[in-house]
């Protein structure tokens, strides 16, 4: 199956996810005050943090173990897999709901229980999510993503009409994750296998820095938010959650879409093809990076003010455009360096320098939040997070040569900026309010830049063309 082809069912299958969780989004903001969300936002901000510390290095470690040797899971790897996973599981629980307690006191006791589970079902949905890519089981990871985000949107209405309001998304965000128990049967045979010391040993060696690296990505939300709940407030936490996840999450399925068809066909090229298919692989995933992540952040920035007004309620809407515009383009630097740079790392399993890069990146999340937070308040986080995510990607592109020069194709990244440039001069042409200019200049914006894509890349369309025709003599 093609890097296009399987983008494209990648795409499909987080778009739609992704569209239920924004109309969530607009439906929550009308329905749940900002303070209630604010708190919803904190705990499920420290859930989210406790899952990437406990679990991330098992999940990108077998992720890619899996994705270099096949499709059915052996025995020996799902019985240490699953044991491992039960374990942390453990630990992590206890650990997370006693700092819980002692940073929240005021926290509903119920809401930290939900919390903690919340820790465990979102881990479990997302190894099983990463199986299924090592596999690329690509139709069943997006109706596993498209169950999840039915399912936490029409339980988190039930419990709203029940009178709940924190709890009532953090019970949603549960049962949506408890659908990955429909891919239960992919760990069978776990029950035929045994514990495999080697294989553990592999699994933490290449997994701990990966850790490391998805810690640093959710400390900055959640120390952020600790940090604006002492300072404004949880109504100003939960107008910058409204706009930190709908740019995060609208960023992360075009970019994280393409470039989860292209690691596991990365990984298999080094296994299998050596240096020179690897080349070819990571120079096609580069430009397809690049092509859909840049125009989409540009864009996301540029309709960040009538995004605002049309998808949020009015409680949530005070400085909701500047924020998304900021996270936008955080998004997608911190994306280019996880999907792209930091893959000459996990190609060569040699993933401490991301650890080391992990904590300097703390460091500076720490930084910028006790400046900025306390000056600018919500707009303040999203300055911390533009500039962490700037200092991150630079880290990655001077780091990672040393480890394995990864291509950088910059005759294609300069057609994809000219082509970005016409889609913003075409946005900016139309009037600045409502749904019908948000539709209308989207719409155009898009045509336009595929329109330059296309004059620019002539050779491109015409083996595309000739590819289609091809196939329609057949």
């Amino acid at each position: 199956m093609s890097l296009i082809k399987q983008s494209g069912i990648y795409v499909f299958g987080r778009t739609l996810p992704a569209g239920i969780a924004v109309g969530a989004v607009a439906v929550y903001t009308r329905l749940i005050d900002p303070a209630s969300f604010g708190r919803y936002a904190l705990l499920l901000a420290s859930a989210v943090l406790a899952a990437s510390v406990g679990f991330s290095w098992l999940r990108a470690a077998a992720f890619r173990i899996a994705a270099g040797h096949g499709s059915e899971l052996e025995p020996a790897f799902a019985h240490t897999v699953g044991l491992l996973f039960a374990g942390m599981a453990v630990a992590v629980c206890t650990v997370e709901y006693v700092f819980l307690r002692l940073t929240i006191p005021a926290a509903d006791p119920s809401s930290i229980d939900l919390a903690v589970v919340a820790t465990v079902v979102s881990a479990w949905n997302e190894l099983n999510g990463a199986m299924l890519q090592a596999r690329l089981s690509v139709i069943a990871w997006g109706l596993l993503n498209f169950a999840r985000a039915t399912c936490a949107l029409l339980s988190s209405l039930g419990l709203i009409a029940l009178g709940f309001k924190t709890n009532a998304l953090l019970g949603g965000f549960i049962l949506g994750n408890c659908t990955a128990l429909i891919s239960v049967g992919m760990w069978r045979s776990a029950f035929s296998g045994s514990f495999d010391r080697d294989l553990f040993k592999r699994i933490f060696l290449f997994g701990w820095p990966a850790s490391a690296t998805a810690a640093v990505s959710q400390v900055a939300p959640t120390f952020q938010r600790y940090v604006l709940t002492a300072a404004a407030g949880a109504g100003a936490v939960g107008v910058y959650a409204v706009s930190q996840d709908f740019a995060l999450q609208s960023m992360s399925v075009l970019i994280g879409s393409v470039s989860l068809a292209g690691l596991p066909l990365a990984f298999k090229a080094k296994d299998l093809g050596g240096h020179a298919a690897l080349m070819v692989q990571m120079r096609a995933n580069a430009r397809l990076i690049f092509a859909v992540g840049f125009p989409a952040a540009v864009g996301l920035a540029v309709l960040a003010g009538p995004i605002s007004e049309v998808l949020l309620g009015h409680r949530f809407q005070s400085g909701a455009g500047t924020i998304i515009a900021l996270i936008s383009i955080a998004t997608l630097l911190a994306c280019l360096r996880t999907y792209y740079f930091d893959q000459a790392f996990e190609l060569e399993y040699e993933t401490r320098p991301q650890a080391v890069m992990a904590l300097i990146s703390t460091g500076v999340v720490i930084a910028t939040t006790l400046y900025f937070v306390p000056r600018f308040g919500a707009l303040g986080a999203g300055y911390g997070a533009l500039l962490t995510a700037a200092i991150g990607l630079t880290m990655s592109v001077v780091w990672g040569p040393r480890v394995l020069r990864v291509p950088i194709p910059w005759r294609s990244c300069g057609k994809t900026t000219l082509a970005t440039a016409g889609m913003v001069a075409t946005m900016l042409a139309f009037p600045r309010h409502g749904a019908v200019y948000l539709v209308a200049a989207g719409v155009a914006g898009f045509a336009v830049y595929v329109a330059i894509s296309a004059v620019t890349r002539p050779t491109v369309m015409r083996d595309r063309l000739a590819g289609r025709f091809a196939w329609r003599d057949r």
